[in-house]
């Protein structure tokens, strides 16, 4: 998979929040300048392959992080439910 998600959440001792997530390539390499490449060099024919692939990921991560976003939550509730 080439993109990933880092969720943010309240642990026990902060203040409440709302959990948030952030989106990140799984890997990249850079180029000199230091640009993050997320692809090797490409032609024309292949892009449309690349692209693709890049949106199958990009959705299957978009799932977990929901789900995972859903259970941070839910966790963040029970803290305050339980007056941590």
């Amino acid at each position: 998979m080439r993109f990933d998600y880092r969720i943010v959440a309240p642990q026990k001792g902060d203040p409440p929040f709302t959990a948030f997530v952030y989106i990140i390539p799984s890997f990249y390499s850079s180029d000199d300048d230091g640009c993050p490449l997320l692809s090797p060099q490409i032609t024309e024919a292949e892009i449309d392959g690349y692209v693709q692939a890049y949106k199958e990921d990009l959705d299957r991560m978009g799932e977990r992080a929901k789900r995972a976003l859903q259970q941070a939550h839910e966790r963040t509730l029970e803290m305050l439910r339980d007056g941590e």
